[in-house]
């Protein structure tokens, strides 16, 4: 089975592979985004697309595929805050657990080294990292072509990764930098939804 398993879009019938699909799951009544695909029960499964969220939404299609009553129907604006809540929380999770295996180095300082060796794949400033401390590092980040992206305020970084407050972030792992770039723009995409 594993990723060559086909599942179905509940909102626009379309098939694909089951990694390219959303999968969410009925806990206890209520709507669940599966982000790994591993929570037991039956799964229903939705594009990452604003038309299929709207029209599961719209037509309590959830519900109907679980067949069960759910405690409510979930709403468009619900779904979407809860599954980019999803997706914010693996992102510190990759966060935390990789600083601490040295493939993110943090600190201004530290990242400006690791740019300069070429060996920043991705690089992430909180949203209010002071103008002094970005242009530290903006023109080596369009110099060197590394990707960059805003997470949230540094107070909420460093909690949500339970780190002292800093003011950058570089992925030194390219592969990681790419599972990261992943979640990044489909956080992204879904704040541009609602």
């Amino acid at each position: 089975m594993g990723s060559k398993a086909i599942r179905t879009c509940i909102s626009c019938s379309e098939e694909k592979y089951k990694p390219e699909l959303l999968r969410f799951v009925n806990v206890d009544g209520e709507v669940v985004f599966d982000l790994k695909q591993k929570l037991e029960g039956r799964g229903a499964y939705l594009c990452f697309d604003k038309g299929c969220f709207k029209k599961a939404t719209k037509k309590n299609l959830f519900a109907k595929n679980f067949k069960c009553e759910l405690r409510e129907n979930i709403s468009f604006i619900k779904l979407v805050k809860h599954v980019r809540e999803t997706y914010k929380r693996y992102l510190y999770t990759l966060m935390r657990v990789n600083i601490t295996s040295k493939n993110i180095i943090e600190g201004i300082f530290n990242v400006k080294n690791s740019l300069m060796n070429d060996k920043a794949f991705l690089c992430l400033f909180p949203s209010d990292v002071s103008n002094n401390s970005k242009a530290k590092l903006t023109n080596l980040i369009i110099r060197k072509k590394v990707p960059f992206y805003y997470v949230e305020d540094k107070k909420s970084v460093a909690m949500n990764i339970h780190r002292p407050i800093r003011g950058a972030y570089a992925v030194v792992n390219k592969q990681l930098a790419s599972v990261m770039i992943d979640v990044l723009e489909k956080i992204k995409e879904l704040k541009n939804w609602i």
